[in-house]
């Protein structure tokens, strides 16, 4: 498969030939599940690469890979295997990386999402759906339009992935496995989407607006389980799941932060920036979600602000003449989480002379 990532005319001819081979082979009525499996391993492989999947992105293409899953308008009478199912939806997860204009005119066109729910929320589908469809159902909640259609009362997407994220996490709460990781971050993925409007980011403003009845209800089942998984050892090991539960905290309302204990989250949130600052070496836009919460508690409350000034600066913060241009002697001695955020966020401001500095050379050297 390796030598399709190299787009020639001839090799592109090749992949268009393969991936029609496989698709018809795939899609074939009498192929046995382990046959069909095993094509859809190769395509969703070949999805991998933006071009030469025009057999597979076409509509008549969606329209069977959507019907092997199970959400297609003919999935009921088409029953699969459940690994065939598993493997097309892994292909659609690709297919959506690299094709999400054509998934979403597809989706849309065919009214699918409430057929994503209506899936997962089957007493006989696997958990192992919840990675492929949820990660579809992320990328697709971040149009307006499919969040809409996703909190509706009868899809309620939001209080499905809640009760996900809590009972995921309840099977195993002092060490949860990395299968039930991956589910819980792809579930809190989706619902950072869905509770983007209720948070300072979205639509209504920077303190955003009040949650309806029915987003009260996600985020009483949720809060509890973010704190938990806040709480969890700061180790490598639940770095990633903390890092989404902090997204979306973002998001939580007012009415909610009560929900908290203050004296044990703001400890768990520092050090997580301590783990963060670390990780996110060569990412520094993986620090705002960190950032926004402590600046967000800390301009509602003098006591935490104490707190977290105390954490991120040291003792001898502020002796410094306050009209001097020299770097601060807090910052060159790099103890301190205030000063590896300063060399990690704004570097180059101490690694050139700043304008102020140029221009006094400037005028003493004349």
């Amino acid at each position: 498969m390796r030598q399709f990532s190299f787009p020639t005319p001839k090799v592109l001819k090749q992949k268009r030939s393969l991936s029609l081979f496989l698709v018809s082979l795939s899609l074939s009525q009498d192929q046995k599940p382990k046959l069909r499996e095993a094509c859809l391993n190769c395509l969703r492989l070949l999805c991998r690469e933006y071009q030469g999947m025009d057999a597979l992105t076409s509509s008549e293409g969606l329209t069977h890979l959507f019907d092997l899953i199970g959400i297609g308008e003919a999935h009921n009478q088409n029953p699969e295997e459940q690994e065939v199912k598993s493997e097309a939806a892994k292909c659609l997860v690709n297919l959506t990386l690299k094709h999400k204009d054509q998934i979403e005119a597809y989706v849309q066109e065919h009214n699918s999402l409430p057929r994503f729910i209506e899936l997962l929320k089957n007493p006989s589908s696997p958990k192992t759906l919840l990675f492929p469809l949820g990660r579809v159902l992320f990328h697709l909640s971040i149009r307006s339009d499919f969040r809409d259609e996703l909190v509706k009362p009868e899809i309620d997407a939001g209080l499905f992935f809640s009760k996900v994220v809590k009972q995921c996490f309840e099977e195993n709460p002092e060490s949860p496995t990395p299968e039930n990781q991956l589910y819980i971050r792809e579930a809190l993925k989706v619902l950072l989407n869905l509770t983007t409007p209720v948070g300072p980011l979205g639509d209504s403003g920077p303190n955003g607006r009040p949650p309806t009845p029915q987003e009260s209800a996600w985020f009483d089942i949720l809060c509890p389980t973010l704190e938990k998984i806040l709480l969890l050892p700061t180790t490598r090991e639940f770095h990633g799941l903390k890092v989404d539960a902090v997204s979306c905290l973002i998001n939580v309302p007012n009415t909610h932060v009560p929900i908290f204990n203050r004296t044990l989250i703001v400890p768990a949130l520092l050090n997580f920036l301590d783990q963060h600052i670390i990780y996110t070496e060569h990412e520094p836009s993986g620090l705002i979600p960190i950032l926004l919460i402590l600046n967000s508690i800390s301009g509602a409350s003098a006591e935490v602000r104490e707190v977290v000034r105390k954490h991120i600066f040291p003792p001898d913060f502020g002796d410094e003449s306050p009209v001097s241009v020299q770097i601060p002697p807090w910052i060159e001695r790099g103890d301190s989480v205030a000063a590896r955020l300063v060399r990690h966020m704004t570097c180059l401001l101490y690694t050139s002379p700043s304008p102020r500095d140029r221009t006094r050379s400037r005028m003493s050297s004349s």
